[in-house]
């Protein structure tokens, strides 16, 4: 897995959008970067911010075994002066132990920190920090000493309350202290004894025009299974490297269809890793969002009336495919749809079970409807689901057989889903969608979800060119 992250290296002009937006009224133009003065427009190129220079960050992920993940970081100058950027690999534990919950996930608070610190370890050519936690084991994180890390900094992964709610936290170290310690100048804000629930490498790299440098660390489980300590990052961490970028354009070249061009099969490839990389652990327990946190304020009363009352059954608790994990880390389940039609050329399997799991007991309402998205799980999304079903099935025939497991187990609850649509959205009784969400960005004064507010209904209007 790789990625591309364009950084540039002008100051973005933050404060001087909100404090020139800010002192306008509904009345004005909004002030955009263009006005700023840092964009400069020519044909068919936006300099922008980045006219003054910008850094290529590859990030490649590949592993050496099942738990064992190793990343490369290239970090390349792409302006006309040497310049410095800070990086920050980061390693951290999801936090299940403030919040007094007693469901599966929930344990003893893990830990990370760092080995090697009596000065054992001064010959070895790299940074090793250990972690433990209850239900993952113990594992090893190596940052290449090449890679010529500042300094290694702890912290806890909790919410600074303090900053966020101005009541005191409850550990002087969260999670927001890499920022304040490398932006602010907050030396205080990170753990004085390396240790806590988050770690990151802080490498200030200095890179000369036209030029790269590399940053390497490696995760592994301390099992069988384990690289040797002796040559985490030497020449075995570029085979696998090599080996694992052979894998991917083979498997790919077996997918993709020989009639495509090069760069028509790039595109392709892109755009099933961009699928690849928005799968994401999603937690959202109804029942426990409805009480609020034990360990936290009681949430208003009008929660328990408010949205998503009516989804008492629904347990979130698995890896899904998000539309994008960074922008919207939320599921829409009839993006989802559309999602698991392609994710099936890459991983079948993965796209019939994101097919089945939202047809679940503990997904799909007893009703029959499936959940929409966080914020407003009962809204009407269009009708797609059993589209998708099909589709992904027909790909397994071609691909292998014909999977009539996998269409029983959708059949069952698609046709619930089918009896909700003509009870509740087919007022004409043609079996066609008749209301809700239709996915355009230019939505209406009104919710098509629900009931209008005078007597009548809406319908979609249709361009009809006539033969």
């Amino acid at each position: 897995m790789k990625y591309l992250y364009k950084y540039p290296q002008q100051r973005y002009p933050y404060e001087e959008l909100e404090n020139v937006n800010r002192e306008k009224n509904v009345l004005d133009l909004e002030y955009e970067l263009e006005d700023t003065g840092e964009i400069l427009l020519h044909i068919n190129f936006v300099a922008g911010i980045f006219s003054q220079g910008y850094w290529d960050v590859f990030v490649t992920y590949a592993k050496g075994s099942p738990n064992d993940i190793l990343m490369e970081i290239e970090v390349t100058n792409r302006g006309e002066k040497t310049d410095t950027v800070h990086v920050l690999p980061t390693l951290w534990y999801r936090n299940t132990w403030t919040w007094g919950c007693t469901h599966e996930g929930c344990g003893l608070k893990p830990k990370l920190y760092m080995l090697g610190e009596d000065g054992a370890d001064e010959q070895i050519s790299h940074c090793l920090i250990h972690g433990w936690h209850e239900s993952l084991g113990d594992y090893t994180w190596a940052i290449d000493k090449s890679s010529d890390p500042a300094q290694v900094l702890f912290t806890e992964n909790e919410t600074n309350s303090l900053r966020l709610f101005g009541v005191e936290n409850y550990t002087p170290y969260v999670k927001d202290a890499f920022h304040r310690f490398l932006i602010n100048g907050e030396k205080s804000a990170v753990s004085p004894s390396n240790r806590g629930t988050k770690a990151c490498a802080h490498c200030e790299v200095t890179v000369a025009p036209h030029c790269s440098k590399i940053i390497r660390t490696r995760l592994w489980q301390n099992d069988s299974l384990a690289p040797d300590n002796s040559d985490i990052f030497g020449d075995i961490f570029t085979k696998i490297l090599m080996e694992r970028r052979k894998e991917a354009d083979g498997f790919y070249n077996n997918i993709l269809s020989p009639s495509l061009t090069t760069d028509e099969k790039l595109v392709s490839r892109q755009a099933l890793a961009g699928l690849l990389w928005t799968k994401q652990f999603y937690h959202y327990i109804v029942q426990d969002w409805l009480g609020g946190d034990k360990n936290q304020p009681e949430p208003p009363e009008s929660r328990k009336s408010g949205r998503n009352a009516d989804w008492k059954h629904l347990y979130n608790r698995d890896v899904i495919s998000m539309p994008d994990k960074w922008e919207y880390p939320w599921y829409a389940s009839w993006d989802l749809a559309f999602h698991a039609v392609a994710l099936a050329l890459v991983d079948m399997e993965f796209a019939k079970d994101q097919l089945v799991l939202f047809l679940r007991e503990w997904y799909m309402h007893p009703n029959g409807q499936i959940p929409a998205y966080e914020f407003a799980l009962g809204d009407v999304n269009p009708p797609v689901h059993a589209w998708a079903v099909m589709n992904v099935y027909r790909g397994h025939a071609k691909q292998k057989s014909p999977d009539f497991v996998f269409l029983a187990k959708c059949f069952q609850k698609l046709s619930l889903n089918f009896t909700w649509w003509v009870n509740r959205k087919d007022p004409h009784g043609r079996n066609l969608f008749g209301g809700g969400f239709l996915g355009l960005d230019n939505i209406g004064v009104f919710d098509r979800s629900k009931p209008m507010p005078v007597p009548g209904q809406l319908e979609q209007v249709r361009n009809c060119i006539p033969e």
